[in-house]
């Protein structure tokens, strides 16, 4: 019969082998993740996606395009699109400068920058959630914390659901840009969700470092490098203070945190 000290003996030697083994195997994960991690530091972000080869661009239209006839030829229209924005046809007219704009496909009235009201039927056409109501939609002309960064004008529509949802809208074309809940936030804020294409503040010295370390920089996703783009000081405070002021349905726990955060 098995006395109990051979069978706790046993045990110790089992969970001893079960943890070296658990090392050895977190262990190789974890330099597999600094390595590669540390090699895409070095590399851009255009060049893993192999977009350095090819342009988006869209050649101009020529002078024989078919146009309008109360348009204009101007050499930088890149494409004349009809499509429907509030259940009324509209033309938009895309230019090579990135610029759009809307107008009556009759009178060729320019019809951008959306109203107000616009924006707010675009947003409720646009959820699908619940029934909800609209609390507020405001114009945005500058970036807001990490949440947008433009195109620009913008309307920024605020939901009056459990989630604090807010859809970012294109004030010149109706495009549904951005949409943005408490959710996102609070993954953003903890989870380190990338964000390319913000204003440099960091060296790629220190985001190789970071891989090293085996560290996520704040401003990429397994170590690949933001477009040598990263968050600046005073955005990561911008969306501190957002998130902590937007926070409403996160368990209070959580909430007191991003409040100390925010008012640190």
């Amino acid at each position: 019969m098995t006395s109990p000290r051979s069978r706790k003996l046993r045990l110790h030697i089992f969970g001893s082998k079960m943890h070296k083994w658990l090392a050895v195997f977190i262990g190789v994960q974890a330099l597999l993740w600094m390595a590669t991690g540390t090699l895409m530091s070095f590399l851009k972000i255009e060049r893993v996606r192999s977009e350095h080869v090819i342009s988006r661009e869209l050649p101009p239209l020529g002078p024989d395009a078919p146009l309008p006839a109360w348009a204009t030829y101007s050499g930088d229209l890149v494409a004349v699109t009809t499509k429907t924005v509030n259940d009324r046809p509209v033309v938009e007219m895309s230019r090579s400068n990135g610029t759009a704009s809307l107008h009556d496909p009759l009178t060729g009235r320019n019809l951008s920058p959306l109203p107000r009201s616009d924006a707010k039927a675009i947003a409720m056409a646009a959820w699908p959630g619940s029934p909800t109501a609209i609390q507020s939609a405001v114009p945005v002309a500058q970036p807001v914390g990490t949440e947008y960064h433009g195109p620009f004008p913008a309307w920024q529509v605020q939901f009056a659901d459990p989630d604090g949802t807010r859809l970012y809208i294109d004030a010149s074309t109706g495009a549904v840009l951005a949409a943005r809940s408490d959710t996102w936030r609070y993954l953003r804020l903890y989870l380190g969700t990338p964000h390319y294409g913000l204003d440099p503040a960091r060296s790629d010295q220190q985001l190789v470092a970071s891989s090293v370390r085996g560290r996520r920089h704040p401003d990429c996703q397994f170590g690949l490098r933001a477009s040598g783009k990263s968050v600046p000081e005073a955005a990561q405070t911008e969306h501190l203070a957002e998130v902590g002021r937007t926070a409403r349905p996160l368990h209070a726990p959580v909430r007191r945190i991003l409040r100390s955060i925010s008012s640190s």
